[in-house]
């Protein structure tokens, strides 16, 4: 899993002992970049996480593999603390910056929540997460 905090389990925002979702995302947004050649570009609208996710994935089967990545690492800021500012983590999935979009996909911090207490396996979390994903009009001939 990754882990964009320290090993006190939180980013130390200048030493006052509170979290920095800001720094904690950067860190996510490296890690993923590092770790695992995926890009990405986050915001946060209210409590939204929004990622812009460009992908060059082939099949269905390698972008799940990245898919999978950037649900680890909103895991790991929920796990950080960051579940009281975060309700949701948004994905649009693009060939390029201005491309067209391949599929949008959305996790709920809860579910996220259910499956780290082990309320939820994993399978069940995965079903939930497809569940939501719309795929854009060039996601059938592009991602097969």
């Amino acid at each position: 899993m990754l882990d964009p905090v320290d090993s006190d389990g939180a980013t130390d925002a200048q030493g006052s002992g509170e979290l920095d979702l800001e720094t904690d995302i950067e860190a996510m947004v490296d890690a993923l970049e590092a770790d695992h050649d995926i890009t990405v570009s986050v915001t946060v609208e209210g409590e939204d996480l929004l990622v812009e996710h460009i992908t060059d994935a082939r099949s269905v089967g390698s972008y799940e593999a990245e898919a999978a990545q950037i649900g680890f690492a909103y895991a790991a800021l929920l796990e950080a603390g960051h579940d009281r500012h975060l309700e949701r983590m948004t994905v649009t999935a693009t060939a390029s910056a201005d491309g067209p979009t391949l599929a949008t996909w959305y996790v709920e911090s809860v579910w996220v929540e259910a499956y780290l207490a082990t309320d939820l396996s994993e399978d069940e979390l995965t079903e939930k997460i497809e569940g939501t994903i719309e795929r854009g009009s060039i996601m059938p001939t592009r991602l097969r």
